[in-house]
């Protein structure tokens, strides 16, 4: 089903009915959301999973100033779920520098020491990551409201 197609409110209906998902009948504006914000968070996976910061990362398939501004607000939504978790991460990541700190601190072997202070660069270079995906949305943002 395409989101600019307009259907009736029954048809709409009978669609969620007929694959199990139960709603109280919706208005078609409503409904057109919900499928975007679907559409757009799993149906064509503009956000993909990156195991290394462990948060979803937008990969979208077009230029941001070709999409709807319907496709934008829903991908901006979502994008602020995971924007929110973020700085909790950052934390997470702070502490395991904090206990590898502490264990290199103790470490006598060399070749151990060196692999605890990679592993803290490593976890250094992902905070700084996320600290640039946090402020990728407030970019988008100022050039929404300057545009």
């Amino acid at each position: 089903m395409r989101t600019d197609e307009l259907i009736t409110s029954d048809q709409c209906h009978s669609w969620l009915m007929k694959y199990g998902i139960f709603v109280p009948k919706l208005d078609l504006y409503l409904l057109k959301w919900y499928i975007i914000c679907w559409r757009f968070t799993m149906g064509n996976h503009v956000f993909k999973l990156d195991a290394r910061l462990g948060i979803e990362l937008p990969v979208l398939g077009t230029d941001w100033e070709r999409l709807s501004v319907e496709e934008r607000s829903a991908i901006l939504e979502y994008w602020e779920t995971i924007r929110g978790t973020i700085p909790d991460r950052i934390f997470a990541l702070e502490r395991l520098i904090n206990k590898l700190q502490a264990r290199l601190n103790e470490e006598e072997d060399f070749d151990v020491s060196c692999k605890l202070n990679s592993d803290i660069a490593e976890q250094a270079s992902r905070i700084n990551d996320l600290h640039i995906w946090y402020r990728v949305n407030q970019e988008i943002e100022t050039r929404r409201h300057s545009g």
